[in-house]
């Protein structure tokens, strides 16, 4: 999935207020609703700040809304529409790292370890999470984070305009050659291992998982025993455990066993490792 980060870094703003007096909380809390209002943002102000003017001299404001979502808002006059930044994207990785110069500093948009359990859950993943970071944003304007589990396998979590949420686990993600930079071999391992529940292998001790594809909600995974033969292992939704095929009766399925593991994270193409 090409993830495009439409959230690119604007000219400093001017620290302080333009001359002629500091707003109080009420008139900022106006103003910025009024931006709001012209970009069609779905946000009812609870705090807002004016944090300036950047050196064109358009103004920027920080708002926190009712939802629990905050932002920058920056009032680009008419014919342009104002743009939105969220507070997450503060955190961004990949391209937008330039971001993390800049901070929301309402004590309402802080972000902390809460902020990415309460998305997770938002999203329907229940993990012991202990990491997060925002990855962009798709030309659709999904946002896009990343979401590590304490011991297993992450997820990366996508939140559509209208609010709808998708979430796909890292081991899938390694399979199509994805990054999830919040989630070891091992972790992936650990995590199919609970899925399937060691049982379900007779005389396998999975050491690396290979996904083979999927039909309908059915998703196939080749796992690599050791010394005893690669199993595949047929999970449904909610990561069920539907059956165990001997790899001799799996030629069907994809490419076949082919006793190569995919739970390891790609290569990082600028080192190498």
């Amino acid at each position: 999935m090409a993830i495009l980060l439409a959230i690119t870094p604007q000219d400093r703003v001017n620290a302080g207020r333009p001359s002629g007096g500091r707003a109080s909380g009420g008139e900022d809390r106006v103003a910025a609703s009024m931006v709001a209002a012209r970009m069609g943002l779905d946000c009812q102000i609870v705090q807002a700040d004016r944090l300036g003017s950047d050196a064109s001299g358009i103004v920027h404001y920080e708002v926190f809304c009712d939802s629990g979502r905050g932002y920058v808002l920056i009032d680009n006059p008419p014919p342009a529409r104002p743009t939105a930044i969220s507070c997450l994207a503060f955190t961004v990785g990949g391209e937008g790292r330039q971001l993390r110069e800049r901070r929301c500093r309402l004590p309402a948009n802080r972000i902390d370890g809460d902020t990415w359990r309460d998305l997770a859950a938002e999203a329907g993943v229940d993990c012991p999470v202990d990491q997060g970071v925002m990855l962009g944003m798709t030309s659709a304007r999904s946002e896009v984070f990343e979401i590590g589990c304490r011991g297993e396998a992450g997820y990366r979590i996508e939140r559509s305009d209208d609010g709808r949420w998708t979430a796909t686990d890292c081991i899938t993600l390694f399979a199509r050659g994805e990054r999830c930079d919040f989630t070891t071999g091992e972790e992936a391992v650990a995590t199919f291992e609970r899925w399937i529940a060691p049982a379900s292998l007779s005389g396998c001790r999975v050491s690396q998982v290979r996904f083979m594809g999927a039909e309908g909600a059915d998703r196939y995974f080749e796992a690599t025993c050791g010394a005893s033969e690669n199993q595949v292992v047929r999970l449904g939704a909610d990561n069920r455990l539907i059956e165990v095929i001997p790899c001799a009766d799996a030629s069907s399925i994809g490419a076949g066993c082919i006793g190569v593991a995919a739970t390891r994270p790609p290569p990082d193409p600028d080192t190498g490792s």
